[in-house]
């Protein structure tokens, strides 16, 4: 039965839960004696609204969530109820007070979506205030505003009822899962990124690996939103929040790590392959790959092991690397052997099991489950392996059994492990299994030190020089040459980087920078699986064509020390991003797995939703008015606090008023008061009244969103939503009337009902974009029902005149057009806020708010290693830089939560119809991944950079002397960062000629290799190259360096999106 889609377990669930709760409502409604209860049952409409909208068929956490969001909103309803129907006397005031109400309403509904709820039901409770108290000539009526409390109550009870009581889903089984998945994509990611450090990995592989890329930053957004949501529940389990709380810090960080490792190696393996085999000749030999064998399953089993506390019922760990896994392994002396000898013959027990989308879910499915099926070959020996290609490994064996042929590959040598050796007879049991891992390591990373210690010895023949101290070409060796020299000057094969000028000139950058650059995005843009290019991708391709013509001109010797060069940077980057794994992976392996002897944790009820409460600080300290008094105190000024005069005040007010948010609550105010015209005139309200559009709020609620791409699209649902309702649920009228002795049967209304409601939840639980559209179809179904069931079968409240259903029907979409026609009137007409416009001015913001973040990172470095050799300089406070620190951190969130709303925003734009230039959306998603990577890439240089800086020994023979570069560098980023953010902002086309920060980044990076080979002459120095602090120095060079790339980056498609800035156009432009 191909028709039937592929669900999960939990999805079908859902779907039933979701059936069950919307039968229900129309059961309880059918019955008599259930009508008897309520003093007006038409109001029992309500109760339909609630059971779709309540979504019973998520977790219990959500639900809890949503439940208690719409019953506050239902409560603020109330209160407006009961004002504006006190107000009956006046329709005007009326109308005043609901407009206010109604803006205030939806400045929370455009906060999130999760506030949804809660403004909808407050409108329509309000607005129910207005409608009762015209009914009854001008009165207040105590038993409407009870009957209407009655019905939502009576549809938030069935809600959480079937939610809780019907095979109920934990959040907290969710979150579990979760972080299991999470933890899985880790380990993949991790495998994956060891294999492209060893030459190993397969086109397959590397696609899943790019994947995986991705995919593990919609974790971090699940992760955080599945902990909030579990915070809400009461459960019987072994894991307080707090576990849950500190478990997800540490897999984030995890994950932050490997985008880190990612970053370097894809960027060796796409543009200096050369670095890698370097990698593989210099530092394979060095028998640092025993090591790295060992740390990859000891890694392996310390996932295994978490894995084993978090998952839910008999679940267990797959790893993603060929054969079994024991602590056994480790704990013999026959040290000699091979790694991969005891792991042939042995398969693993099952697949990977998550998919993680790359460019589809089916398609990365797909490439997942071939990728375990290759490495399942490769133990068995059936198929070929990548241990065994024609390029060196760390392993001794190719993964066939062929001893002879290994040896003998290129690259390879068998060499000792230098695991520490333990006693023959030693308890599994009693091994460290945390320690283990650190040790393993330690000596991966101390054999990594010692071979790039001597790649640095090595690499500096020919030039010992710094260029910080080089003199530069004279004003007329630059700028009186015949325009055919130009282009030389800047990137010519003889000239140092430090000779050219500061201004670059690139009339080309927005077509190509080289063939062999555009050859590679052609390809790209051939293979249909071929994922997107990416930010590091485009900086090194805007650079490539200066970098060829440099490499053209350079002897042996220097190119051989530039290869040298980019090795050491990228293993160090390599060594960082996995260090950093491997601590938080040792941290939370303590944390979480007991250790043997030690009593497990038993399972305690735990009411997470007085674990959550947050803890009141004792000092409440305005954030911008801390952090200006940090700045002045690292800067040794003293800070006065600024006097805000009432006219500054009136201006932020009026600032705030302008804001995006407050014109979107406006519209959607004016618009719901508008429609409310048909009510509160005189000469309108029979028309109201006779048509029934009281349906119509709820249409044009939620057809005032904050863009127009988004509004287009609503109204698409809408449209295909309401009229679908309403026509459907005429039908199922007529099937039914006069049939068993029933004006309409109910046994057969709630059959078709039910049936009716398998597609519509399927929708809801599996195509949430699609939720209004099933939403409003569902209730305009239910509402066409109940009412003629409660005006013709109902005793008491039968209305042998009222609308048939065809009529009631046509009166429906009657108010739907009427809600569309005027939400469209001032969505298009009336301070028309396009999603384009939206997403320029949201990711301009974003620009500014990079620049903002960099600026403090700069101010926070130079606290700790000024640039300033001032021996009088004062000590920066402790308590300044922590509040620098907590700010740098909070920004982060903030930021990283922006770009991640940019998304929609770019589906928005989309939609929208192109009058002139087209939507360049490919250059806009460019530009938006472009701001993630600068954004990692700071983030990187601040975790590196550390809460103290770097050692004394960094500061007097690496930090000191290069000041002056970064006295160069602020200033750049800081003009190229305003640039680019206003372009973006005003649509204005960049400068003909630019600031150069890629110049300094090599440069600096250049002279720091000197330095780093001068210490390689005597013992001290060595020391200082094998420290933790020297590896974090380069760490933050190189994060440094690559914004200045990605700035580069970004010029380019700025100029593909608005142009740049011609001589003519300014000549002409002044002329008139």
């Amino acid at each position: 039965m191909g028709f039937i889609p592929k669900l999960t377990k939990r999805q079908y669930i859902s779907i039933f839960k979701g059936v069950l709760a919307y039968t229900l409502a129309f059961v309880l409604i059918f019955l008599r004696k259930f009508n008897d209860l309520n003093d007006y049952p038409v109001t029992l409409t309500s109760v339909v609204l609630v059971t779709i909208a309540g979504k019973p068929g998520v977790s219990v956490g959500a639900c809890l969530d949503g439940g208690a969001l719409g019953i506050l909103g239902v409560g603020a309803g109330a209160v407006g109820f009961l004002i504006l129907a006190k107000l009956g006397h006046s329709q005007v005031a009326q109308g005043f007070v609901f407009f206010v109400m109604l803006y205030f309403l939806a400045l929370i509904k455009a906060q999130s979506l999760r506030y949804f709820a809660f403004s909808l039901l407050a409108i329509i409770m309000a607005f129910s205030g207005i409608y009762t108290s015209i009914l009854l000539g001008g009165v207040f009526s105590p038993k409407y505003l009870e009957a209407y409390l009655e019905a939502y109550c009576w549809g938030f009870a069935i809600v959480l009822g079937i939610n809780i009581l019907v095979l109920p889903i934990s959040s907290e089984r969710e979150l579990r899962e979760l972080l299991v998945s999470s933890l899985e994509h880790v380990s993949t990611f991790s495998h994956l990124i060891a294999k492209t450090y060893t030459l190993d990995i397969t086109d397959e592989e590397r696609a899943v690996r790019d994947g995986l890329n991705q995919s593990i930053r919609a974790d971090i957004a699940f992760l955080g939103q599945k902990l909030s949501e579990t915070g809400l529940e009461i459960n019987w389990t072994k894991w307080s929040m707090a576990d849950y709380g500190a478990a997800t810090a540490k897999i984030r960080a995890m994950q932050q790590a490997l985008i880190t490792s990612y970053s370097s190696l894809v960027a060796m393996e796409r543009y200096d392959p050369a670095t890698l085999e370097l990698i593989k000749v210099e530092l394979v030999d060095s028998g640092a790959g025993k090591a790295f064998n060992r740390l990859r399953r000891g890694a392996d089993l310390a996932f295994q092991d978490i894995v084993k506390e978090l998952a839910v019922g008999k679940y267990e760990f797959s790893s993603p690397a060929p054969g079994s896994r024991s602590w056994n392994d480790f704990v013999d002396t026959e040290e000699t052997r091979d790694d991969e000898d005891s792991l042939k013959g042995r398969d693993r027990a099952q697949s990977i099991s998550y998919a993680v989308p790359l460019t589809s879910p089916d398609l990365m499915t797909s490439r997942l489950l071939e990728v375990s099926q290759k490495l399942r070959l490769e133990v068995k020996g059936q198929g070929h392996t990548p241990l065994g290609s024609r390029r060196g490994s760390f392993s001794n064996d190719d993964g066939g059994g062929n001893k002879e042929r290994s040896d003998s590959a290129e690259g390879t040598t068998a060499v000792p492990s230098i695991a520490p050796r333990r006693p023959a007879k030693l308890d599994p049991n009693s091994l460290d299994r945390a320690g283990f891992l650190r040790d393993c390591w330690s000596d991966f990373e101390k054999e990594q030190n010692q071979a790039v210690t001597r790649l640095l010895a090595e690499s500096m023949d020919s030039e010992d020089e710094l260029r910080l101290h080089q003199s530069g070409p004279s004003i007329h060796d630059q700028f009186t040459k015949g325009g055919t020299q130009w282009p030389k000057v800047l990137a010519g094969p003889h000239v140092h980087e430090h000779k050219r000028p500061e201004l670059r000139k690139r009339p080309n950058a927005t077509v190509k920078t080289s063939s062999s650059s555009s050859d590679d995005v052609e390809k790209k843009e051939e293979d249909p699986h071929a994922t997107a290019i990416s930010p590091e991708d485009a900086a090194t391709i805007a650079n490539e064509g200066v970098r060829q013509e440099e490499k053209k001109g350079k002897g042996v010797p220097e190119a051989r020390a530039e290869i040298c060069s980019a090795t050491v940077m990228r293993v160090y980057s390599f060594l960082f991003g996995m260090g950093q794994l491997c601590d938080e992976l040792t941290a939370l392996h303590e944390y979480l797995v007991p250790k043997d002897g030690v009593q497990t944790r038993k399972k305690t009820l735990h009411i997470h939703w007085f674990e959550s409460i947050p803890r009141p600080k004792k000092s409440k300290v305005d954030r911008p008015q801390a952090l200006a008094k940090a700045l002045a105190s690292i800067r040794g000024i003293e800070y006065k606090v600024p006097k805000v005069s009432l006219f500054v005040r009136i201006a932020h007010l009026e600032k705030l008023a302008r804001s995006d948010t407050s014109l979107y609550a406006f519209k959607t105010a004016c618009a719901v008061s508008v429609y409310a015209v048909f009510l509160l005139a005189p000469s309108l309200k029979s028309f109201f009244n006779t048509y029934g559009l009281t349906g119509g709020i709820i249409t044009i609620v939620v057809a005032m969103a904050p863009t127009l791409g988004q509004t287009f699209l609503t109204f698409v649902l809408q449209i295909m939503g309401t009229g679908f309702g309403s026509i459907f649920g005429m039908v199922i009228l007529y099937i039914f009337k006069h049939v068993g002795g029933f004006y309409f049967n109910p046994y057969g209304l709630v059959c078709f009902l039910a049936i009716y409601a398998i597609p519509m939840c399927y929708v809801i639980y599996t195509m949430p974009m699609f939720f209004a559209g099933a939403l409003l179809a569902m209730n305009g179904t239910g509402v066409l029902v109940v009412t003629e069931w409660v005006y013709r079968e109902v005793p008491g409240f039968i209305r042998p005149t009222f609308d048939n259903p065809a009529l009631r029907a046509a009166k429906a979409l009657v108010a739907m057009s009427i809600a569309l026609g005027i939400a469209g009137i001032f969505q298009i007409f009336i301070l028309r806020t396009p999603a384009r416009q939206t997403l320029r001015v949201k990711l301009s913001e974003i620009t500014f708010g990079l620049s903002s973040y960099s600026m403090l990172l700069q101010a926070y470095t130079e606290a700790l290693c000024p640039t300033n050799l001032d021996p009088d300089r004062p000590t920066p406070d402790a308590g300044a830089l922590a509040v620098i620190r907590s700010e740098l951190i909070t920004r982060e969130t903030s930021i990283q939560m922006d770009l991640l709303a940019l998304m929609p925003l770019l589906k928005f734009g989309a939609a929208e119809p192109a009058f002139g230039q087209p939507f360049q959306a490919g250059t806009i998603a460019r530009l938006i991944r472009t701001h993630q990577v600068i954004l990692d890439r700071l983030r990187e240089a601040r975790t590196a950079f550390g809460t103290e800086g770097f050692s004394d020994d960094i500061r007097e023979n690496f930090t000191n002397p290069l000041a002056p570069y970064r006295r160069q560098s602020r200033r750049f980023s800081r003009a190229l960062f305003y640039l680019c953010a206003t372009s973006i902002a005003t649509k204005t086309p960049l400068p003909h000629e630019l600031p150069s920060m890629s110049t300094t980044a090599r440069m600096i990076q250049h002279d720091a290799m000197v330095l780093s080979h001068r210490l390689t002459r005597n013992s001290a120095g060595l020391e200082i190259l094998k420290s933790t602090s020297f590896v974090r120095y380069w760490f933050f060079l190189v994060s440094m360096g690559s914004v200045s790339y990605q700035l580069e980056a970004m010029e380019t498609d700025l100029r593909i999106l608005f142009g740049e800035v011609s001589e003519e156009e300014v000549l002409f432009a002044s002329s008139k």
